[in-house]
């Protein structure tokens, strides 16, 4: 027990050796008085239960680091009950009731904190002061998914502080204004493409003469794969045009799951790491097209400097060039996190103005005012009820509702945060879907699609709104927050303005939409359902 709660071996050999070794070895002191199946069965059982209780009793006692925080039992007791719920998709929702029940602050693991403490009980003007007193380094999550291996890793589980550094700045030159302005065009053209992909089922619809449903979330995950793809490896994606043809965008939501089960438990990614290279699994799967695509953006280059050229140092700007495996874990990165955070927001956004016509019309009126030429993004960014459309839905429905996690590596690491001690060996996260919808932070009306809350005082239905701005974080904060904010705003605003202007856009009949919200599932990845839509063409409603 000791040599697990200090050094917290996750290798397979450490473990091997300590839970089959160890007892093995034992039971060759009863073996004079017993037969060998009898030694080795009580020998395991009295080794492996009594390492059994002596967790569990410190877990539950007042020595344990995290004694004074409340949770329920079975967290303190064990990651595995975590690691249960999390494979129905839904623990922002459990989070959020444990929350309601235990406070601010909650033990949801054994050396796991979620704290509202920092976002909601301070004012706005200290809550981004007590965020950046949050640990800065990845959780160990990130071992369960990836293993230890440093090359396997992406820029968001890498745990020392100078690598994540190093790394980070690659990604900052992929996105500065001027790297912005040349994916502009890339997106108008995708963009385009989407929105002649809606007006191909209007042309079904005046042939057929009845409305015919699509899956509105099915096309837009297309746009952000295809677009993501023209950054990532210069090109290649033609979901929109051919469907998922490879399946790698289905397979994509589908490793996510069992990769959600063993952030939970780290010590599995060694060893699942290690079992993909004899048994077939389709997280290898994944992995092995990823290095194909890759290899294929190294061979044949890019036109234009896409977000694999800043990665892949292709500039010579750094003294030591990548890694390939390094290259590799950030592509898919890019493809995965990029992808599918914006269809997420996307998606919501037409769930939410869909589910509220006067929030549609007040935004398509906000379009039609500005003119044709809206694909200035600079434009679109002034434009204020488009921008609290946005906020709005990404506030109920964040595209990662957990939120981020963030781990004290050791005692030089450990931190105060809001008056409370978070000590060595701790997890913690601020739970984003909870603290989007915390009263405290934004009131009345906090579970509610409200645009108006983030528009200025003259523009509101209602003055007396609380918006704590500061508490708003879906791309995270810090050090560690996501570094492609401003290309996410820039294809929504594009996309919504686009689409908007041209057409109108409404739930099929007799389809319920309560269903999709309830169906949404988290896994780092935001599994949707079928969103049934029936679109229409509005008269001179085309973009310039």
């Amino acid at each position: 027990h000791l040599i697990f709660n200090r050094f917290e071996p996750q290798d397979l050999t450490s473990v091997i050796t300590l839970l089959l070794l160890v007892p093995t070895g034992l039971s060759a002191l009863f073996r004079p008085h017993s037969s060998i199946l009898i030694s080795v069965l009580f020998a395991f059982t009295t080794y492996l239960g009594t390492l059994l209780c002596s967790i569990v009793l410190y877990r539950l006692s007042p020595f344990h680091p995290l004694a004074e925080y409340p949770g329920p039992i079975l967290c303190k007791i064990s990651k595995l009950y975590s690691a249960w719920i999390s494979l129905g998709g839904k623990q922002h929702f459990h989070y959020r009731r444990l929350h309601e029940k235990y406070g601010d602050v909650v033990r949801v693991g054994t050396s796991r904190l979620a704290r509202l403490e920092g976002t909601s009980i301070l004012p706005p003007a200290k809550v981004l002061t007590s965020l950046r007193s949050l640990p800065r380094m990845p959780s160990n999550l990130w071992d369960g998914r990836v293993g230890r291996r440093e090359e396997n890793r992406t820029l968001v589980a890498i745990h020392n502080k100078k690598e994540h550094a190093t790394r980070r700045k690659k990604w900052q030159r992929a996105f500065t204004p001027s790297a912005l302005k040349v994916y502009e065009p890339i997106i108008r053209k995708r963009v385009t493409e989407f929105v002649d992909t809606l007006a191909g089922t209007t042309s079904a619809l005046s042939y057929t003469g009845t409305a015919q449903p699509f899956n509105l979330c099915e096309k837009i995950a297309y746009f952000a794969w295809d677009f993501m793809f023209d950054l990532a490896y210069g090109g290649g994606s033609a979901a929109m045009q051919k469907g998922d043809v490879d399946g790698m965008l289905h397979l994509q939501d589908v490793v996510q799951k069992p990769l959600i089960f063993r952030s939970h438990i780290p010590w599995l990614g060694d060893i699942c790491g290690t079992l993909a290279r004899f048994l077939p699994s389709r997280v290898h799967e994944f992995r092995m097209w990823a290095i194909g695509v890759a290899a294929a953006r190294v061979r044949k280059g890019s036109p234009y400097e896409d977000i694999f050229y800043h990665l892949a140092d292709e500039g010579g700007v750094s003294k030591e060039k990548p890694a390939f495996p390094e290259i590799v874990a950030d592509g898919v990165l890019a493809v995965t996190a990029g992808s599918d955070t914006t269809s997420t927001a996307l998606s919501v956004i037409f769930y939410f103005l869909m589910s509220h016509p006067t929030a549609y019309r007040r935004l398509q009126r906000e379009i039609d005012d500005q003119g044709d030429d809206l694909y200035d993004y600079r434009r679109q960014a002034g434009m204020p009820y488009l921008n609290a459309v946005i906020n709005e839905a990404m506030r109920l429905i964040p595209p990662v509702p957990e939120g981020s996690h963030r781990m004290v590596r050791d005692k030089t690491q450990a931190k105060v945060v809001a008056g409370s001690y978070v000590p060595p060996g701790t997890q913690t996260f601020v739970p984003q879907y909870t603290v989007f919808r915390d009263w405290r932070n934004f009131s009345p009306l906090p579970d509610s699609f409200v645009p108006e809350r983030w528009l200025p005082e003259e523009d509101r239905s209602l003055e007396a709104y609380n918006l704590n701005r500061a508490a708003f974080i879906p791309f995270s904060h810090g050090p560690a927050n996501c570094v492609g904010k401003q290309l996410a705003y820039m294809e929504m605003r594009m996309l919504l303005c686009a689409t908007l202007r041209r057409f109108d856009l409404r739930f099929a009949d007799g389809w319920d939409p309560k269903e999709w919200e309830d169906g949404l599932q988290g896994f780092f990845v935001m599994v949707k359902g079928k969103m049934p839509v029936v679109v229409s063409e509005r008269r001179g409603g085309a973009m310039n």
